[in-house]
């Protein structure tokens, strides 16, 4: 018996929101069509599968990262003294950003002098760095300040 991407994707849906980050998805794909589907698939159809489901549950990168500049216009206008910096290149195209809800701004001034930096690489279409920027409150608790994502071959978005 065969299927193609789309059906599996349809049938495996439910499943694939709860599948386990400890094994590989596709893997995971090919494990669950052959259990409980009854048919074998090849990894490569596992991976179309998986790509579909991802675009599914959490929608097209390019579509998301269009939607900046409209998310950041609504971020300042509803959150007060929020900071946000967006750089797109000539063809309109995402750069990097940057954003600090007023909030953080203000309640930088009653934590500790101390500024904690970390960073995530994304592992999507367009790569880049999350870092993010938080201090501790005086209940040494962790308080977000500041949001960017830079390209990670650019030192032009790190200033």
């Amino acid at each position: 018996m065969q299927a193609s991407s789309t059906v599996i994707d349809n049938c495996l849906i439910d499943d694939f929101r709860f599948m386990s980050t400890n094994r590989s998805i596709p893997d995971e794909i090919v494990h669950k069509a052959r259990t409980n589907l009854g048919i074998n698939i090849s990894y490569q159809k596992a991976w179309r599968a998986k790509e579909h489901m991802v675009k599914i549950l959490h929608g097209d990168t390019v579509e998301s990262y269009a939607l900046i500049p409209r998310f950041f216009d609504k971020l300042v206008e509803s959150n007060p003294g929020t900071c946000t910096a967006l750089e797109m290149d000539d063809s309109g195209h995402f750069k990097f950003c940057f954003m600090a809800f007023g909030a953080s701004i203000e309640g930088w001034k009653y934590c500790k002098p101390i500024i904690y930096v970390d960073g995530k690489f994304l592992k999507c279409k367009f790569g880049g760095i999350l870092l993010t920027a938080s201090s501790q409150d005086g209940n040494n608790q962790i308080f977000p300040l500041a949001f960017t994502i830079v390209d990670s071959k650019n030192d032009v978005s790190w200033t």
